[in-house]
């Protein structure tokens, strides 16, 4: 099936034609009218050949620009999907891409041959929460719905992947195990950074397998329950919490404490963070449950926002962001929760406004005027 997008252009004009924030963007999207299974786009991931891997509510798809490609599960089909609801996604450095479900836990899917293996024994009703590759090409981290997990991979042979699993050992302050959801992974050289449900921020050290904890009113930290983690190129490493806004983890040698911006200290959208990916410009895009999107300037701590509104076929698809991250090319892509998946270029070197034919007030066939603009100069231009 081929498919065809049409750009929605989003842009703030004064009368005296300055460019307001936040900065026009150009949105495209893809849904369940296109192909998506369903509207949830829950994961993503772009794996070393450049395809984008959406998971979904009821399947996963890979998408090459023009194409989609699904992977189900089929009931008697242990060569499928082991659960529909995928949750998380990753690509190891053999190219193996890694989905996790809901209930029906791990999926290794092999890209050349499009085959899928699941990875059964203790992990085979989990939770996956998110799935993390370690840079030694051998293992994985695993948040799931009962802790943190290492997951071993030996290789491949004969249409079956040799893996070990060990689940890490994380014992609370009061001394008892950790058994509740492991949300978000961050891998910063010998320690393994995570994020939880109710029971705060947490640091691992490989070494040893000392922990260390972080609960509310410890060192600023105001929230117990995280979304995910991230570490921007900066090295710095980034929370987004349920409850409380988006967290900065100040690190040095021999401290850590912790940075809040919220509803009402920073203009956030919502305080329930759901995504954040890294600009590569000093600047963080932040996605909210029902907050809609956030432009974060790390530097000058300003925020610019991209919001749905109602009956403005212009703005941003839906308020619920699930998931964000951005291409190799530059390109931000971002999950909903009920539209689908959304991308676009947030700096086009050139952009070209002009109005649409058959709309009210749209232009005709006949030649008319276009608006264009390169950086902050614009032109008015009669073309055919």
């Amino acid at each position: 099936m081929i498919l065809r997008f049409w750009p929605i252009v989003l842009i703030c004009l004064s009368a005296t034609f300055s460019v307001a924030a936040p900065p026009p963007v150009s949105f495209n999207s893809l849904s369940s009218s296109d192909g998506l299974p369903q509207n949830t786009a829950r994961a993503l991931l772009q794996d070393s050949a450049g395809f984008i891997w959406i998971g979904t509510e009821d399947g996963l798809v890979r998408f090459d620009g023009y194409e989609l490609r699904s992977f189900r599960k089929r009931h008697g089909n242990q060569l499928t999907l082991s659960d529909n609801y995928v949750s998380a996604l990753a690509e190891d450095l053999q190219g193996r891409i890694w989905a996790g479900t809901m209930g029906g836990g791990l999926n290794a899917i092999i890209p050349e041959t499009a085959s899928v293996i699941r990875i059964g024994g203790d992990l085979g009703s989990a939770d996956i929460m998110v799935i993390v590759a370690d840079s030694n090409g051998e293992e994985l981290w695993l948040g799931t719905d009962s802790g943190l997990y290492r997951l071993g991979v030996v290789g491949s042979a004969g249409g079956e992947i040799a893996t070990s699993l060990r689940k890490v050992k994380l014992p609370l302050p009061d001394g008892s195990a950790l058994n509740s959801s492991v949300t978000g992974i961050v891998l910063t050289g010998t320690e393994v950074w995570f994020c939880t449900r109710e029971k705060g921020l947490g640091r691992y050290r490989r070494e040893d397998g000392a922990v260390t904890w972080y609960l509310p009113g410890n060192l600023g930290l105001h929230d117990d329950t995280f979304n995910m983690m991230m570490l921007d190129q900066q090295g710095n490493l980034w929370a987004g919490g349920q409850n409380k806004g988006l967290v900065r983890v100040l690190r040095d040698a021999d401290t850590v404490s912790f940075k809040h911006y919220s509803t009402s200290n920073s203009g956030l959208g919502s305080n329930d963070v759901m995504a954040i990916a890294d600009g590569a410009d000093g600047r963080l895009w932040i996605g909210t449950w029902n907050g809609g999107l956030s432009l974060f300037d790390t530097v000058a701590e300003t925020m610019d926002f991209y919001r749905n509104h109602r009956g403005d076929p212009y703005s941003l698809a839906s308020d619920i962001i699930m998931e964000i991250i951005r291409g190799s090319d530059g390109k931000i892509w971002v999950g909903t929760f009920d539209s689908g998946l959304i991308w676009f270029d947030p700096d086009p070197p050139f952009r070209t406004y002009r109005a649409t034919p058959g709309e009210p007030g749209g232009g005709s066939r006949e030649p008319h005027l276009d608006l264009c603009v390169r950086g902050e100069q614009w032109t008015l231009g009669c073309l055919q």
